[in-house]
């Protein structure tokens, strides 16, 4: 499909769908969806997250001006919190980067949630989305140069070194899990 200033979308064989929203793009790009599966994605999940669905985004290797929404079609809808990461590629390491959170809306289909604090979906990759564990949250974090500008496209990382003492073994084994399968990316401009 082709999109341009306008915005668009485009629809997988399987019902997922990209949204791109009006001013996101300069000039008409092509843009493409395609189903894939956890195996696909090389991605294995930590313990307690389920897989809901994966897609890989086309935008001709552009980085969209704003937020697309991005959907799939999930049956049970998730019960938990549900979020969509973008798969990154660091050498032979594969990472989660969480792009955004998502909700399942009065179509049926679970869709990002954009706008949203987080950076959602403004580039190419395959995303995947999954529901959290019930026990685990979302730490919000900012990466500053030395002189306290924001830093673009800056990773960052979380040590977990210790854990409250109610907290269970299950838990502190979910939270290292996660910590070694996501990576943060900032998108400050």
């Amino acid at each position: 499909a082709v999109v341009g200033p306008t915005g668009g979308f485009v629809e997988s064989p399987a019902g997922a769908r990209l949204t791109i929203p009006p001013g996101a793009v300069a000039e008409e790009i092509a843009i493409g969806l395609r189903d894939a599966s956890l195996a696909e994605t090389g991605i294995s999940l930590p313990s307690g997250y389920a897989f809901l669905g994966a897609v890989a985004v086309d935008l001709s290797g552009r980085e969209l001006a704003a937020e697309a929404d991005l959907a799939i079609p999930v049956s049970p809808p998730p019960a938990g919190r549900a979020i969509a990461s973008r798969v990154l590629e660091l050498e032979t390491l594969k990472r989660l980067v969480l792009a955004d959170t998502a909700s399942v809306a009065a179509d049926g289909l679970l869709h990002t949630s954009s706008p949203s604090p987080l950076p959602g979906l403004r580039r190419g990759g395959t995303y995947l989305f999954t529901e959290m564990p019930a026990d685990l949250g979302i730490l919000g974090v900012t990466a500053s140069s030395e002189a306290g500008q924001p830093l673009k496209g800056a990773l960052v990382d979380v040590l977990v070194d210790s854990a409250g003492e109610t907290a269970s073994t299950a838990l502190v084994t979910q939270a290292l899990e996660s910590a070694a399968t996501f990576i943060g990316q900032t998108d400050a401009a």
